[in-house]
């Protein structure tokens, strides 16, 4: 039905790629939380075991809507947002909220204990230097964060993290030949537009450059998909042709 994985191979498309849930995952990278880690090493969506743990309800499943709530939990940790915060993002109750974040970090215990070590980095720091400031431990840069405000800077290096990563992938996809092709970003996500005669090989390509699973200490996973607009891209299926 309309444009086909067939038509992108006979005429040419648009393919995209991107990252999935990358913030997260740097997030259990950096806290190594076991048990963060051993929810991104299983079979099962990573939000989908996090609800069933949170909620202790085994049948939770990706169109519970639990599972969202406990997505926006995610990421309010990631931007350091409060319980008002996230209560307002996940439609809960502020007691609700301050319930839910209470078996968060029960279950998850090294997610404050790293945001905690966040803000010591921070701390010492600015007592050196006049800066309060984190490095990255991909790259060593610096993340600056503004006095008193020290909690942002978890955001911080996850987001620097997150864009060194990108550009690392985008210099070994140019290495690999993709960059005749290779059109725009979008924040996380690379835009290629290829000749019919070589879809099957960019996609190929894709798949063994952006999925990494000894950068991190949880799999870095990539989403690929195809289209002449990026309004109407489907998934690519490998099967489907």
């Amino acid at each position: 039905e309309g444009f086909t994985q067939r038509d992108a191979v006979m005429h040419g498309t648009l393919i995209f790629c991107d990252f999935s849930q990358i913030e997260m995952r740097i997030l259990t990278h950096l806290s190594e939380d076991e048990n963060m880690i051993t929810a991104f090493r299983g079979e099962e969506d990573f939000f989908v075991t996090l609800a069933r743990a949170i909620y202790h309800d085994d049948t939770i499943d990706k169109s519970d809507p639990r599972r969202r709530v406990t997505k926006n939990a995610g990421y309010a940790t990631i931007y350091g947002a409060g319980v008002r915060k996230f209560a307002l993002t996940a439609g809960v109750s502020e007691s609700e909220a301050r319930a839910f974040f209470q078996r968060w970090n029960t279950l998850y215990p090294g997610v404050p204990r790293w945001q905690h070590s966040i803000i010591q980095e921070a701390s010492f720091a600015k007592l050196e230097t006049g800066q309060s400031f984190v490095r990255s431990p991909l790259t060593n840069r610096r993340y600056v964060g503004d006095s008193g405000k020290e909690y942002a800077l978890a955001n911080y290096k996850i987001q620097g993290m997150a864009a060194e990563i990108n550009k690392m992938k985008l210099v070994e996809l140019d290495n690999a030949g993709l960059g005749p092709w290779m059109i725009a970003t979008v924040h996380d996500e690379v835009i290629l537009d290829v000749p019919g005669e070589h879809v099957l090989d960019v996609v190929e390509t894709l798949r063994k450059v952006m999925n990494d699973d000894n950068l991190l200490s949880v799999p870095i996973k990539a989403e690929i998909s195809y289209g002449h607009r990026w309004g109407r891209k489907r998934d690519w299926v490998p099967e489907e042709r």
